[in-house]
């Protein structure tokens, strides 16, 4: 059976971040995070680290959990980004849902 176009609405999804962490020596700001409210496999989760002008991403794979569908582990060179506040925020998209996180600031040293 061949998959007919979705007429679906694309619903939104929660993502959580669950751990940020701006590692200095490895130099990287490295970012864990999960969907809440579906549990699917296909979805894609990319990163966004933007400190003043300087915008950084890194799109990786997600999967499905017991009952959370999972960002792979997602990170960014610290090289290049201003010092300063940061924000950090991931986006979470599949054919059938999208949500972007709540950005959480980090210092960049």
């Amino acid at each position: 059976a061949s998959a007919s176009p979705s007429t679906v609405p694309v619903q939104a999804a929660k993502v959580q971040l669950m751990q940020v962490n701006v590692d200095a020596t490895a130099g990287v700001v490295d970012v864990v995070a999960q969907i809440t409210n579906v549990s699917e496999d296909g979805g894609s989760c990319t990163l966004s680290v933007v400190s003043g002008s300087t915008s950084k991403q890194q799109t990786v794979r997600a999967e499905s959990n017991v009952d959370t569908t999972q960002c792979f582990p997602m990170e960014v060179p610290l090289a290049g980004l201003p010092k300063g506040t940061a924000l950090v925020s991931v986006e979470y998209e599949s054919s059938t849902y999208f949500g972007v996180s709540t950005a959480q600031s980090v210092l960049i040293p």
